[in-house]
C-alpha cells in the first residue's frame, strides 16, 4: 500500500463547499462522494507552523516545541527563526524510513534545512532563497529548479500592499502551477511508498480576498466582481491539480487531503499585553527611550495620519518588536511574547501560581478562556461558563 498526502493550506469547508454546489469543483465533488471527509480540530496555537508540525509527528505543539515562525532567546529580546532542527520529535518520514519505505515531501513548512532521508526532500515555507539545504539530495532543488524554469519557494503577501493588486493571484497561480509541475517531476522519477506535498496558494488568497470569496454583497463593486472571477478560476486550478494528481493513483494508493487550519471572518481582537499592562502584571522600563516614546504614540493615539502611510501588519509587527525591547523583565509578573502564540509567558512558578489564582476563575469576564499549559496540552481542558 502507497500513501499519498495533499496538503491545502488554508482550506476549509466553507470555501469548497460552496463552489462545489456552483459546480465548480468537479474533482472535489467526486473525492466527497466517493470518499470521506471530516472536520479537523487545529493545533493551540491554530496557524500553519505548529499545525503542519502537528501534521507530520502526530504530537501536539506542547511535544513538538513549535509555537510560532521565531522563538524569543533566552535571556534576550531578540528573537530566531526556528528550523526543522528545532524539532523535538520524530516526523512520519524518519519513522517509515526504519522499516526501509520510501518517502518524498514537497514543500512542507517547517522543513528547512532538509533532512536526509530514503527518497527525496524539498523544504517548504521558511526556506531562503533556494540553496543547498533547500533539498535532499542537495542537487535535487537545481533539476527541478531548471525544468519548471525558475522554481518558486514561496510568495508572500502583505495585506495593505497586495489586496488592491490583481496581479498577486497570476503570481500565487504561477507558483502553483510550477509546483504541480515539480510533483510531476518527482513521481516521474521516484517510486515512493509514502508522498506528501503541500500548496500555500488558498492560504494566501484567504488572508487578501476572504471576504469577497465567501459573501456574496462584495460582487456588486466591479473590482470585486473581478477578484471574485479570479479566486474562482485558482480555485479550479486547484481542482485540475488535485484531479491530475488522483489520475495518477494506482488501486493500491491511498490519497489523504488535509488541511492545517480554517478560515473565518475576524470579528473581535484581544490585545492581551494591554490588558497587562493595565493589571500591573506586565511592567515597562520606566526610562523615557525613543522606542517608548514611539511605543506610546502607537498604542495610545493610534498615529492616524502615519496610518496612511505605514501598512498596519509593519506597525504591528514593530510594536511587538518594541515591546520585547522595553518590557521590564525583573519586574513583569506575565507578558505575551508574540501575537501568534497566542499565550503568555510567566516569569516563575511563584508568579504563576499567583497568576492562576488571581485570573483564572474569573477569565470569562474578560471573554477570553484562559487555560495552562497542561490542560492544553494534555487534553484535561477546564470547561468554562461562557453565557
Amino acid at each position: 500500500m502507497k500513501v499519498w498526502i495533499i496538503g491545502l493550506d488554508g482550506a476549509t469547508f466553507k470555501s469548497i463547499d460552496l463552489l462545489v454546489k456552483k459546480g465548480i469543483l468537479p474533482n472535489f465533488k467526486y473525492l466527497f462522494q466517493n470518499g470521506c471527509r471530516a472536520i479537523l480540530k487545529s493545533t493551540m496555537p491554530f496557524f500553519t507552523g505548529p499545525a503542519w508540525v502537528s501534521m507530520v509527528t502526530g504530537v501536539n505543539p506542547g511535544k513538538h516545541g513549535i509555537f510560532n515562525f521565531t522563538k524569543r532567546i533566552k535571556g534576550e529580546s531578540k528573537r530566531r527563526v526556528l528550523s526543522s532542527q528545532d524539532i523535538k520529535c520524530p516526523k512520519i518520514w524518519n519513522i517509515l524510513n526504519q522499516y526501509n519505505k520510501k518517502t518524498g515531501m514537497l514543500n512542507i513548512p517547517m522543513t528547512y534545512p532538509s533532512e536526509e532521508v530514503n527518497g527525496f526532500m524539498i523544504t517548504g515555507m521558511m526556506s531562503p532563497e533556494i540553496n543547498d539545504k533547500v533539498s535532499y539530495p542537495k542537487n535535487l532543488i537545481y533539476e527541478i529548479d531548471r525544468y519548471v524554469n525558475g522554481y518558486i519557494i514561496d510568495i508572500p503577501v502583505i495585506l495593505e500592499k497586495h489586496q488592491s493588486d490583481l496581479s498577486i493571484i497570476d503570481k500565487l497561480n504561477e507558483c502553483l502551477f510550477k509546483r504541480y509541475k515539480a510533483v510531476e517531476f518527482l513521481l516521474d522519477n521516484y517510486d515512493l511508498d509514502f508522498f506528501m506535498v503541500v500548496f500555500v496558494i488558498l492560504d494566501r488568497l484567504h488572508h487578501l480576498f476572504w471576504k469577497i470569496l465567501i459573501h456574496e454583497q462584495f460582487v456588486d463593486n466591479s473590482f470585486y466582481k473581478k477578484v471574485k472571477e479570479k479566486l474562482i478560476e485558482s480555485y479550479s486550478h486547484v481542482d485540475e491539480i488535485v484531479g491530475k494528481i488522483i489520475q495518477r493513483m494506482d488501486d493500491k494508493t491511498v490519497l489523504f487531503i488535509t488541511s492545517d487550519h480554517g478560515f473565518g471572518d475576524l470579528k473581535k481582537g484581544f490585545y492581551l499585553n494591554n490588558w497587562l499592562i493595565s493589571k500591573n502584571i506586565l511592567r515597562l522600563k520606566t526610562r523615557n527611550t525613543f522606542k517608548s516614546i514611539i511605543l506610546s504614540l502607537l498604542s495610545e493615539r493610534q498615529i492616524s495620519f502615519i496610518k496612511k502611510f505605514i501598512p498596519r501588519k509593519l506597525i504591528a509587527d514593530y510594536k511587538e518588536k518594541l515591546l520585547e525591547d522595553i518590557i521590564d523583565y525583573s519586574k513583569t509578573i506575565a507578558y505575551s511574547a508574540h501575537s501568534l502564540e497566542q499565550g503568555m509567558y510567566v516569569n516563575d512558578k511563584e508568579n504563576k501560581q499567583q497568576l492562576l489564582k488571581r485570573f483564572l476563575p474569573k477569565s470569562h469576564f474578560i471573554g477570553v478562556p484562559l487555560w495552562t499549559r497542561l490542560q492544553i496540552y494534555l487534553s484535561i481542558l477546564l470547561i468554562m461558563d461562557m453565557s
